[in-house]
């Protein structure tokens, strides 16, 4: 579990920090560490599954479509939430001058986890379901942290006005581009049955 939090923080950390610290060359040889680090973690996590049988995550997983395709699609969606959200808020409070509380706006979402997880084997429920959440928590991060960069990439946190309104703009299209890339993937889920 150390491995998979400690390679995650060294990739989202550098995501959200980057911006604002003009992106010294640190944060990127920190996400590849990251990378490294979660590389080792999977080669671990087989040793596991080899040695006891009792992995954190059970790689097999991936091998069902369903499966694959819904944790994917729960990425992508993570990444639109945060993607879109961050950016309205900002829109809302700094282009049109709203306090936090008239923007605060609520969000309803359709969840993927029966496509998902419906057809995983009772005994790899555990770690399914928390491929599944991470996916959604990491989604969000990687989104909000992505955000970041296109929003603030032609501003600053306390410009207001008309340039904040160009930023939301500028970012809408990495919402269209997730949303496109999410029905793409939804494509891969199992279609329902009269059975099901």
């Amino acid at each position: 579990m150390f491995l998979s939090a400690l390679g995650l923080l060294l990739i989202t950390l550098p995501l959200t920090m980057g911006g604002e610290r003009d992106w010294p060359i640190w944060m990127f040889a920190t996400m590849a560490v990251g990378l490294l680090v979660l590389t080792v973690f999977l080669v671990q996590q087989k040793s596991k599954m080899r040695k006891d049988g009792s992995p954190l995550v059970v790689l097999s997983l991936f091998t069902g479509r369903a499966f694959s395709a819904g944790l994917a699609t729960q990425l992508a969606f993570g990444l639109l939430s945060g993607i879109f959200f961050l950016s309205w808020v900002m829109f809302m409070q700094n282009g049109l001058g709203l306090t936090p509380g008239q923007a605060a706006v609520g969000f309803v979402a359709a969840s993927l986890a029966d496509l998902t997880l419906g057809r995983v084997a009772h005994r790899h429920a555990g770690s399914a379901s928390g491929l599944f959440n991470t996916a959604t928590q990491l989604g969000v991060a990687l989104g909000t942290a992505l955000t970041t960069v296109v929003f603030f990439t032609h501003i600053s946190a306390d410009t207001r006005g008309p340039a904040v309104s160009t930023a939301f703009a500028d970012n809408l299209w990495y919402v269209v581009g997730t949303l496109i890339t999410m029905w793409a993937l939804m494509l891969l889920l199992p279609k329902r049955t009269q059975t099901d």
